[in-house]
């Protein structure tokens, strides 16, 4: 009788204690990404940082370049995490959805630049009623970013939900 009643939790415990292992590799991934996107926005030599560089040297065209790479540099992020399998994971659809408008709503914010930086080279115009109206439209333009910072705030607080009710749910 006890050996049984041993037997039936040792294999209980078995059971119980297993995770999937596609959910380990989605949350791998997902970690992946994570590093992916550190790499876009503020590692050394990225296209984040050749931004600010050209906007220090007032070289407007190679700013518009480097978001040029980055815009890239989300897309293939956003497509690699939609190409995601999430058959069959608890909460993994959630989670990958999730994600995907996070890394939407970055480079949504990312992207408003290249609007400020045309603005900027008209602020180097000799026509003062042209710079004024650029002025102007990068107030307006700082105002909308505020409102895209919030969406990448509120993006990224539903993430971290996905996630934690992901690890949860997977027993991670």
């Amino acid at each position: 009788m006890k050996i049984k009643l041993i037997v039936a939790i040792s294999v209980l415990m078995i059971f119980a204690s297993c995770t999937s292992q596609r959910a380990v590799d989605l949350r791998d991934e997902i970690t992946a990404n994570d590093e992916q996107l550190k790499n876009i926005m503020v590692s050394k030599g990225s296209a984040e940082e050749e931004k600010l560089n050209c906007l220090i040297n007032k070289d407007f065209e190679g700013a518009l370049g480097a978001i040029d790479k980055q815009e890239q540099q989300f897309d293939s992020l956003i497509k690699k995490t939609a190409a995601f399998s999430v058959e069959g994971v608890k909460g993994g659809d959630s989670l990958k959805v999730a994600a995907i408008n996070y890394y939407q709503a970055l480079k949504i914010l990312h992207m408003a630049d290249r609007e400020e930086i045309a603005q900027q080279v008209i602020t180097y115009n000799d026509d003062t009623a042209m710079v004024r109206r650029a002025q102007d439209k990068m107030l307006e333009l700082s105002k909308q970013k505020q409102t895209l910072f919030q969406q990448v705030y509120d993006k990224d607080e539903k993430m971290q939900t996905a996630l934690g009710r992901f690890d949860k749910e997977n027993g991670l």
